[in-house]
């Protein structure tokens, strides 16, 4: 799943821009989701996509998810995948909130660390603020390793696996 990438981005979904060999292959071998609902807010969304549920249904204040929430990451874990998250998260700041919300293993900026530095400097960009499972890491551009340890780690945990007969693929 990803967050402020365009449908038309995907060559899967017919878009011609970009090269995107490896979403591809996942959406035709995987199971898709086709049809969502968004805001046009980036952590809104993120709170609408992990719970499935309109924002009217689920929203405390601007980034926070309710701790008493279920999230994708729960029931794909239930079936026994293992999770993985990557990427802004200013959905709690609590050490535990990735795992508390059902993922094995995280790789965040805007998690326990504020998006700018007190000079008014962004925390995202050229050297990343992230924090690799609660763990704070200041990355350099040039050595970006470190960020794919998580997802590597995911993808496989779940390579053998196939999709569970009550997920339904399109």
């Amino acid at each position: 799943m990803s967050d402020d990438m365009g449908y038309e981005c995907v060559r899967a979904n017919g878009g011609t821009s970009f090269q995107t060999p490896h979403l591809d292959e996942l959406a035709s071998t995987g199971a898709r989701f086709t049809h969502c609902y968004s805001q046009p807010l980036c952590t809104p969304s993120r709170v609408k996509i992990m719970t499935g549920m309109s924002n009217f249904r689920n929203y405390v204040q601007f980034g926070v998810l309710d701790r008493k929430q279920t999230t994708f990451a729960h029931l794909l874990k239930k079936e026994g995948y293992a999770t993985c998250i990557v990427g802004k998260w200013q959905l709690g700041k609590e050490i535990d909130s990735p795992q508390h919300f059902g993922f094995d293993e995280s790789c965040l900026w805007q998690h326990t660390r504020p998006a700018r530095t007190p000079d008014n400097k962004d925390t995202r960009y050229p050297n990343p603020q992230v924090e690799i499972n609660g763990k704070p890491k200041t990355t350099i551009m040039e050595n970006m390793g470190p960020m794919w340890s998580p997802i590597t780690s995911a993808i496989s945990s779940n390579a053998t696996r196939t999709a569970p007969s009550s997920v339904t693929t399109q």
